[in-house]
């Protein structure tokens, strides 16, 4: 159907109206009206809620008897011609009541009909059969209801949280509060989906914006399109767009939660009979779990008499209690919290911090206590820096959530690992806040320095653990970069690493605090290499504290007797990653070869070490296959040979793969930049190479330098999502390169990959 760029409830009902009165007139030229029939819409058409591009659903209601299929094609084939996307039924009551009580989905779509032409009476007639059915057996279905949504959960994430949400499906997203009202109408509990009619209006504005700017049913706002949609807003650039949907959808999720606890409470026997005899008494007895914090049924609740005005400990008491106890906490609670407890004194009673620590060392549970504490204003109370990172979207694409969220996984993610750190409390929290310094622009590393040493004092923390909290925020990303980045056999790379850490307690912590943040980013960030990789730095970080002289030993290459063989590639594994290894005769251009061999094979390289004895070459790759399986070791050796001996146009090959990877991202811009690190090796001159991610990239800087006559000592390639961090220990002669020598290698590989620009 044709888009209609207009946004908002004004142009969803024009929208509608537009359809009715198109349906009305073909429902008219068809005869179906003098056959007693009527045509019902529902779903999102029957709620009038209809986007620019979303298919109109209805069902064609006739009596039995009735020889519909002429009236069907003389409805249906108008519609197609003038191409509109329709999603229809024909059916008559029975059968609709018949398939309802079979398809939970089916009663819930004509839970919305509304009669758009035809017999009314008959449309009363299903209308009033399909609520009556529903009131009947809501209570039975709704675990049913409830499961679906979890598994929509599952499949398309939380909406409050998402960097490219679905709108629809998403938990919190139109579907959900369309349930609401859905069980407002079973009269079971209320659901108060009236309260969040504003959040729905405003996920609904953005899915209109969306179609118009797509001119396509799509429910999921990409990157790409945020831009757009946000002008079509009038709002102040995405950032704020996606603030203001993934606030409507933290509503939706917070009343769906309020919604399933108390159909829950309906599911509970109200009575039990006493043991021993002596009657019956109310079942939901209070267990007690912390002072004043109590177990009421299903919720961790208030104790009767609990001090709320005075008791400064109460609100983290109860909190951590209830992650613990993997129980909601009672909203009336949350309530009594909110609005009389007082505030903390400054610092914090320790019992306070304690509590604390505890509620985010208790798992999975935490996020929706936190979430519940966040949703009240408690969060804000106690941690006004919190604030700016409130459904503050990520920049880096390798980020699948807000920054808060990020966060909140993060120390989820920590709380796993508390017992390998000394200091399971300073794990935590720096977790938690690892990210503080985000949306305030600046380098986020630095800014959050003077806003964690401040939350620390606050929290009572004694001015050595204040210090530890600061490096951990302040280096937070150091041991990832350094791993993926720089020789780990190289001392200056270790002795650089010991004086930034200081001490083996902050390394044990920035270890543990490496794994749940990359855990905490996205899929794929925290492998088994990298994972290696930082084993291997810290183990050698952790030796050089200790005074011990073992993180200078390096094993030696398993050279082999191969005065026989000029060349064997050998396939071995690292991890959970294959490691391909190549001997051979030394030569100039030999790593490049390689390099652009195993991407022509379609393998990714991760990290790359090369070294020479004599006339022999050795190096070892380790490598990602983008799909499928390794490639054989003898088509590698087949296709190095061929290369030496100028047999096979390895150059060609990749400037093809490299232009149809960028036919695919069309309107992104390929920016590179080449700067020497100084001070990173005493024994070779370190380039380093920052650019978008594509194949070929390590073999074109490396042919670059090969064609300098430079002997690559070792190479480290680093990928994180779209971007690509390719470092390279230079020498000539065995020494490292001259100023002048290093200037004019930097420039040439700066040359290529400005070539490479204009090309792509």
């Amino acid at each position: 159907m044709t888009a209609i760029s207009a946004n908002g409830r004004g142009a969803r009902l024009d929208r509608s109206n537009k359809i009715d009165e198109t349906l009305r007139h073909v429902f008219a030229q068809s005869g179906a009206e003098d056959a007693g029939c009527a045509l019902v819409a529902v779903g999102g058409y029957g709620r009038q809620e209809m986007a620019p591009g979303s298919d109109i659903d209805f069902v064609l209601l006739h009596q039995n008897g009735v020889d519909i299929h002429a009236i069907t094609d003389a409805i249906l084939y108008p519609l197609w011609d003038a191409k509109f996307t329709i999603d229809h039924s024909v059916r008559t009551v029975d059968q609709c009541i018949a398939m309802a009580k079979e398809d939970l989905r089916v009663l819930l779509g004509l839970l919305d009909t509304r009669l758009v032409a035809g017999d009314a009476e008959l449309a009363s007639t299903l209308k009033t059969q399909v609520v009556a059915l529903w009131r009947k057996t809501a209570k039975a279905r709704l675990p049913e209801l409830f499961e679906d949504m979890d598994e929509r959960a599952a499949r398309s994430g939380e909406l409050s949280y998402l960097l490219e949400p679905d709108l629809k499906e998403a938990a919190g997203g139109i579907r959900d509060a369309a349930i609401l009202r859905l069980i407002d109408l079973s009269w079971l509990v209320d659901a108060q989906s009236r309260e969040v009619r504003p959040s729905l209006e405003k996920l609904l504005d953005v899915r209109d914006a969306l179609h118009t700017s797509t001119g396509r049913n799509s429910d999921v706002l990409t990157r790409e399109e945020q831009i757009a949609v946000a002008e079509l807003l009038e709002l102040d650039g995405p950032d704020e767009l996606l603030r203001q949907v993934l606030a409507a959808g933290r509503s939706i999720s917070i009343h769906v939660d309020q919604t399933r606890a108390a159909v829950q409470e309906l599911s509970k026997p109200r009575w039990f009979k006493r043991p021993f005899g002596g009657g019956r008494t109310p079942e939901a007895r209070r267990v007690p779990l912390a002072t004043d914090v109590v177990l009421h049924g299903n919720e961790v609740a208030l104790a009767q008499g609990a001090d709320v005005e005075s008791d400064q400990g109460l609100t983290m008491r109860l909190a951590a209690a209830a992650a613990h106890a993997h129980q909601r906490i009672s909203p009336h609670a949350v309530i009594l919290l909110a609005n009389d407890a007082p505030d903390l004194s400054d610092p914090w009673p320790r019992h306070v911090r304690e509590s604390f620590v505890s509620l985010l060392g208790a798992g999975r549970y935490t996020l929706q206590v936190w979430e519940v504490l966040d949703q009240a204003g408690i969060i804000t109370r106690m941690f006004p820096e919190w604030e700016p990172l409130r459904s503050t979207p990520q920049h880096d694409p390798i980020h699948i959530y807000t920054v808060d969220r990020h966060s909140i996984e993060c120390a989820i993610n920590a709380s796993g690992l508390v017992r390998e750190v000394a200091r399971p409390d300073l794990l935590l929290v720096g977790a938690l806040f690892h990210d503080i310094g985000k949306g305030r622009g600046g380098e986020h590393c630095e800014v959050g320095v003077p806003l964690v040493e401040q939350i620390a004092r606050r929290m009572g923390f004694v001015e050595r653990d204040v210090a530890t909290l600061a490096a951990m925020v302040r280096l937070h990303l150091l041991l990832p970069e350094v791993a993926t980045t720089r020789d780990l056999a190289d001392p200056v790379t270790i002795e650089y690493v010991a004086n930034e850490v200081g001490d083996v307690e902050t390394l044990e912590l920035l270890y543990a605090l490496t794994q749940a943040d990359s855990q905490a980013t996205g899929p794929g960030v925290w492998t088994s290499w990298k994972a290696s990789l930082l084993g291997e730095l810290v183990s050698r970080v952790r030796s050089y504290l200790n005074g011990s002289k073992e993180y200078v030993e390096s094993a030696e290459c398993d050279w082999e007797d191969v005065e026989d063989v000029d060349l064997l590639v050998t396939f071995d594994e690292d991890g959970d990653l294959p490691a391909i290894t190549v001997r051979s005769f030394d030569r100039v251009g030999l790593m490049a070869d390689i390099a652009g061999v195993l991407t022509a094979n379609r393998l990714e390289v991760r990290a790359a070490e090369a070294k020479t004895r004599g006339a022999r070459a050795y190096s070892r790759w380790i490598v990602e296959p983008e799909f499928g399986d390794l490639p054989e070791v003898s088509r590698i050796c087949e296709e190095l040979r061929l290369v030496e001996h100028g047999s096979f146009d390895l150059g060609d090959k990749l400037d093809r793969r490299i232009k149809s990877y960028w036919e695919t991202r069309k309107g992104e811009e390929f920016t590179f930049w080449v700067g020497v690190v100084e001070g990173a090796s005493s024994s070779a001159s370190v380039l380093e190479v920052r650019a978008n991610n594509m194949p070929g990239l390590l073999s074109t800087v490396a042919r670059a330098i090969g064609k300098s006559r430079t002997e690559i000592l070792t190479a480290r390639a680093s990928t994180l999502g779209d971007n690509a961090v390719d470092t390279f220990y230079l020498q000539s002669g065995g020494q490292p390169l001259t100023a002048d020598r290093l200037s004019q290698v930097r420039q040439a590989v700066a040359s290529r990959l400005d070539e490479l620009r204009r090309v792509i």
